[in-house]
């Protein structure tokens, strides 16, 4: 038999070719396995680039509605009535010296303005004055009709008597309050505000300081 022919079938060499050949099959293996790896690898990172890209445009959309929504808001807030309290005094008796005391006149004339600092009219106003002590009020007048332009004010009055027990009760601390409620609508009517305020009389001086003041939209 040829020198060649008993060469190739060896045992030994058989089993070295064998081995050869798993070898190279294994690293054809490892090769290729890591190339399907990295190729994943990189596909799955494509794809979370691609969902975070998504999201911050997602983000992104709504930051621009939100901003968007509050901006038509804020330009509907300043294109509207708004009305407030500019004054709330007790008009003095024409003879009055310097010094009178005004709670001793027991009916005073209290005057109340109102004013509308908004770029529309406010239309339908009604207006509620309750005035006394603060544990019971003795004076009230409702108003309604009235209409005030941009710019425009109202002066509106009301008669208040001050029986002598409360003048009584107001001399040894008890409070004099002014409570008013205004409500009005826009010209459109689509929307309506309640203005509400309290004023406190001052024994020293009988001014009236605000102790609250605010306004609220009504629910339609």
């Amino acid at each position: 038999m040829d020198a060649c022919l008993l060469t190739l079938l060896n045992p030994e060499w058989v089993t070295a070719a064998f081995s050869a050949l798993l070898a190279i099959t294994t690293i054809f293996y490892v090769v290729f396995t890591w190339r399907l790896w990295h190729e994943t690898k990189n596909s799955a990172h494509a794809a979370k680039v691609a969902a975070e890209a998504a999201k911050s445009t997602a983000e992104a959309t709504r930051i621009a509605a939100d901003a968007a929504k509050l901006s038509a808001d804020i330009a509907a807030e300043m294109h509207r009535p708004m009305i407030e309290v500019t004054k709330v005094e007790f008009g003095r008796p024409p003879s009055a010296p310097p010094n009178f005391n005004l709670l001793m006149a027991g009916t005073l004339d209290l005057q109340i303005t109102f004013k509308n600092y908004g770029s529309v009219s406010a239309l339908n106003i009604e207006v509620d004055i309750q005035a006394g002590p603060k544990d019971r009020t003795r004076n009230r007048m409702p108003k309604s009709g009235i209409e005030l332009g941009p710019g425009s004010e109202c002066p509106i009055s009301l008669s208040v008597s001050i029986p002598p027990e409360d003048l009584t009760r107001i001399q040894n601390g008890e409070i004099y309050r002014v409570q008013i409620t205004c409500t009005y609508a826009t010209p459109n009517s689509k929307k309506g505000y309640r203005y509400e305020t309290e004023r406190v009389l001052s024994r020293h001086d009988y001014s009236f300081a605000a102790e609250t003041n605010r306004t609220t939209p009504l629910t339609t």
